[in-house]
């Protein structure tokens, strides 16, 4: 059993945790959106630089989870403006679409 004030602690903590987890998100998918995550390689050791560690192994897993989850072959290029949120870009392209007619909310 938690005393009051180390509930509060984690309840603080999970509140926290919760943002920068939603936050790291939509930067991700707004990158994946405007870059497209096409053509991604393993890296090459000859244009990294001698004091950057890389893990090819960690790099390879990550385009492999890319495939996976459906990234691989995403297109990107959108211009998506830095005061148009996700949702909205999301929404326009959906109605621009043939085969959505609107949306109920």
């Amino acid at each position: 059993e938690l005393d009051e004030e180390s509930a509060g602690m984690l309840q603080l903590f999970f509140r926290v945790h919760g943002m920068a987890v939603r936050m790291v998100v939509s930067r991700w998918t707004r990158e994946m959106l405007m870059g497209g995550w096409t053509n991604i390689d393993p890296v090459d050791d000859q244009k990294v630089s001698a004091t950057i560690e890389v893990d090819k192994d960690q790099e390879e897993k990550m385009v492999k989870i890319r495939q996976i989850l459906g990234f691989g072959e995403l297109k990107g290029g959108y211009n998506i403006p830095d005061s148009t949120t996700l949702q909205e870009f999301a929404l326009k392209n959906l109605l621009d679409e043939n085969a959505v007619k609107g949306v109920v909310v």
